[in-house]
């Protein structure tokens, strides 16, 4: 990395408008560089990654070609884990990305701009600390610069864009930017916790604009397919079976602590579902199957079976497309996927599942027996 820095400095080629590299940013273009490759083969996307100076890719590629000649196989680059090089957090823009002024920022958005690392729990806390991210960024008139998700437990990043389409914020006023660079304007950053705990008891979280993508809806309508129509989702969280509100005696649990084939059936029964009709499962421990005869459960193994975050958000587009849905109310998943059921238009609603800290008319509650507290602050 030193040696392909040394190298940019010294070449007589002009570096692009705005890229006079630093030795910091030469090692933070080169691990996001790695990332983007990292995610682009993981998930197959059609989207191009974010690329970084051209200057920088020839001479590390150079690089890499000289210690392949040496060796007889390529250098191992060494892993950097997140958060140890400032500015992992944002993607580097390429020109396409830029308008003809050489700057992102939709017209009439601040040059103030504000972004987090994402990495407060799995990817539906993440989820929902962007959306609180994007409430509060309007609410102080700030450019939100979209941070990556990030798969804590594989510490590897990806780009929202890939999973979400977030074309219908910006038609409704949100000011956002998925790349950015200093010359664009002064950054602010906070912790994902801090965001993650705000609850805006004054104004909604913008779950009526969130979108999935073209790759993702493909997924989601290739496997409705498979189902009946006004078909049942559930949602079994079985790492939750001893928590929150299953945090008490085995006989005194919930129904949707352990969300057995006889409650599912019982309650489709009740709703005058036929219970041999197929039903979608989407659970956090695919090894764990449902005991019991007489159901056909249908889980996604698709394109993205592969990627625990992925197919994590082709579950949860399912279910918020299901005729019913049984969901976990501690969990994060299930709430997020509430809450975008009941901002559909007509509405949807999730089977036994209420809202007690709800502000009407204003949809940002947690459920009854959320885990989270401090829920009356006011943006």
């Amino acid at each position: 990395i030193i040696g392909g820095w040394w190298m940019a400095k010294s070449s007589g080629d002009a570096e692009p408008p705005g890229h006079n590299l630093s030795l910091n940013d030469a090692v933070m273009l080169q691990h996001i560089h790695e990332t983007n490759e990292t995610n682009d083969a993981n998930f197959n996307s059609t989207t191009p990654a974010a690329d970084p100076p051209v200057a920088l890719v020839t001479n590390v590629h150079n690089q890499t070609q000289k210690a392949t000649k040496a060796t007889g196989k390529p250098k191992k680059r060494k892993k950097i884990p997140f958060g140890t090089l400032a500015g992992t957090e944002v993607g580097v823009p390429t020109a396409a990305e830029f308008n003809f002024e050489g700057d992102p920022t939709p017209p009439g958005c601040a040059h103030d701009y504000f972004t987090f690392v994402n990495n407060f729990g799995a990817h539906n806390n993440q989820l929902l600390t962007l959306l609180n991210a994007f409430t509060i960024t309007r609410a102080l008139n700030l450019t939100l610069v979209i941070p990556p998700f990030i798969d804590v437990e594989r510490r590897r990043q990806m780009k929202p864009i890939k999973a979400y389409n977030f074309s219908l914020f910006r038609e409704h006023g949100f000011c956002f930017v998925n790349v950015y660079k200093a010359s664009m304007g002064n950054l602010r950053k906070s912790s994902a916790y801090r965001l993650f705990r705000v609850l805006p008891a004054n104004t909604s979280r913008p779950y009526a604009f969130l979108r999935p993508s073209t790759l993702v809806q493909a997924e989601v309508n290739k496997w409705i397919r498979k189902l009946p129509a006004n078909f049942t989702a559930v949602h079994r969280r079985t790492d939750l079976r001893g928590l929150y509100l299953c945090k008490v005696p085995e006989e005194e649990k919930p129904p949707f602590c352990h969300m057995h084939l006889d409650y599912i059936q019982s309650v489709r029964q009740s709703l005058g579902i036929p219970t041999k009709s197929a039903f979608f499962v989407g659970t956090d421990n695919p090894a764990i199957h449902l005991k019991g005869k007489g159901a056909t459960v249908v889980r996604y193994n698709g394109k993205f079976a592969s990627s625990r975050m992925l197919s994590a958000i082709v579950d949860f587009w399912i279910m918020v497309e299901s005729g019913v849905f049984l969901g976990h109310p501690s969990s994060s998943l299930s709430m997020n996927v509430c809450n975008i059921r009941r901002s559909l238009i007509p509405p949807k609603d999730c089977f036994n599942f209420t809202f007690c800290e709800d502000r009407h008319p204003y949809i940002a509650g947690w459920p009854c027996g959320s885990p989270v507290v401090g829920i009356d602050t006011k943006l």
